[in-house]
């Protein structure tokens, strides 16, 4: 037989014992473990005679020689599943091994940015892309700020070009974030892609990291570059905002928020903004600026998105017009 891992080997079993006594072992295994078995058995296809005497001899088990002809099939995977399980809960487990995307989150969900940046680190940029595009926007922007600049600037074209990928590619890397895990046991027990994704990961960063990400990839393409800037909207863009515009955001913000927000600010963005306010209003935010205790950066940076995200809301609303978006060049 020629060589089997241990998962296709209990997927054998599975398809030798007959669907009620399988579902009965199914009901014993935690949920992640019944979801792989039941991918293996769905993928497996025919099992012919010599692959099952060497695994049940392997397993030191009796099995009646008679009917050999078994199939493995995602049918009978969904049967398995639906006598071990209740029938909601099967119906969400099938669900989940028919798409091995949901399953490749999961297993990402739990590891630690370093965990994760070291795993990504040894994988072909076209793997690493596919890995990124898995995490939620935020820790994917962290990982991707811990990656060599010029390798950075390759993961983030990729990301950009990530169209649809085969289930099988997804259950092969699925096996490489297993793998992973499993050699490191202090770890915690299809559209992809697209430009859309990589600005969403470019604006979970603070101002400076996106602004050198963007740089960096302008430099390689600049193109695509001039795609996701079209589409990512930060605070120090604040400036494509005229001055009625400023005034009607500057309504919807909070006082401390702004404070906050304009603490180390550009000047152009400074003056933008206190420019279309009251003298009065004006000298007060100077002040506090200048008076106030020194401030987390993670905090500014808050600041500056929540009022970013809250300019796209009264764009969105019509309530003002940032140069530039929404125009078509000729």
């Amino acid at each position: 037989m020629k060589s089997k891992s241990s998962l296709e080997k209990a997927a054998i079993l599975m398809i030798a014992l007959g669907e009620d006594l399988a579902s009965e072992i199914f009901a014993q295994l935690a949920q992640d473990e019944a979801i792989r078995l039941a991918r293996a058995i769905s993928q497996i296809g025919k099992v012919n005679e010599h692959d099952i005497d060497e695994v049940t001899r392997e397993f030191e088990e009796l099995l009646s020689k008679k009917d050999l002809g078994f199939t493995g099939s995602p049918d009978l995977a969904r049967r398995l599943f639906q006598k071990a399980f209740k029938s909601e809960d099967a119906a969400r487990l099938t669900a989940d091994f028919d798409a091995a995307s949901p399953l490749l989150k999961r297993a990402l969900a739990d590891m630690s940015g370093n965990d994760l940046t070291r795993l990504i680190s040894g994988e072909h940029p076209q793997t690493q892309a596919l890995l990124i595009t898995h995490l939620d926007p935020k820790t994917g922007g962290s990982v991707l700020k811990s990656i060599p600049p010029q390798l950075r600037t390759e993961i983030m074209m990729r990301v950009a070009q990530l169209e649809t990928v085969s289930q099988e590619v997804l259950t092969d890397l699925l096996d490489v974030v297993s793998a992973f895990k499993a050699q490191n046991q202090h770890l915690g027990k299809k559209r992809l892609g697209g430009l859309e994704n990589l600005v969403a990961l470019i604006r979970s960063l603070d101002q400076n990291a996106a602004d050198a990400m963007l740089k960096d990839l302008a430099a390689r393409d600049p193109s695509l570059a001039e795609q996701v800037r079209a589409q990512l909207f930060t605070f120090n863009d604040l400036i494509l905002i005229d001055s009625r515009g400023i005034q009607a955001l500057l309504k919807e913000v909070k006082q401390g928020v702004l404070i906050l927000a304009l603490r180390g600010a550009p000047d152009t963005v400074l003056n933008h903004v206190l420019g279309n306010m009251s003298a009065r209003a004006k000298d007060l935010i100077v002040d506090e600026i200048r008076a106030g205790k020194a401030q987390k950066a993670s905090d500014i940076s808050k600041a500056r998105h929540d009022i970013a995200d809250l300019a796209l809301k009264l764009e969105a609303e019509g309530k003002l017009h940032i140069k530039g978006r929404g125009e078509q060049l000729v």
